[in-house]
């Protein structure tokens, strides 16, 4: 019985964690769309600056109007404890919030909470 159980815990684990490989396989180039934050008003997963910095450097801080833009991958680093960071810009050449050209991501963590959808 306890082989039975350890067979079946190995199992489950072994393909819970082929199932995430799959899920995490980005390129360069790939193109997404920003979808609504997870945490009320403010990206959780997308590092976007806090609003006091980006009034600072003249920007407009309205997270709303990022909603629905479409971002290009620009480059993908995996890290060491298995999550993959990776690096958006605009598809349409403008920058985020007028000053902000590109944004860091944590790409797992921003599919699951729905801050990044694919196309």
């Amino acid at each position: 019985m306890k082989k039975l159980v350890f067979v079946l815990t190995a199992f489950f684990c072994f393909g819970w964690a082929n199932g995430q490989n799959n899920e995490s396989s980005i390129e360069k180039g790939s193109i997404l769309v920003l979808g609504t934050p997870s945490a009320g008003l403010d990206f959780k997963h997308i590092h976007f600056p806090k609003r006091n910095f980006i009034i600072k450097r003249g920007g407009i801080a309205d997270y709303k109007a990022l909603i629905g833009r479409k971002v290009q991958v620009s480059h993908v680093e995996s890290s060491q404890n298995g999550e993959t960071e990776i690096v958006l810009k605009p598809l349409d050449g403008q920058r985020f919030f007028r000053f902000l050209p590109k944004v860091k991501a944590n790409y797992e963590k921003a599919l699951v909470r729905g801050e990044l959808n694919p196309i």
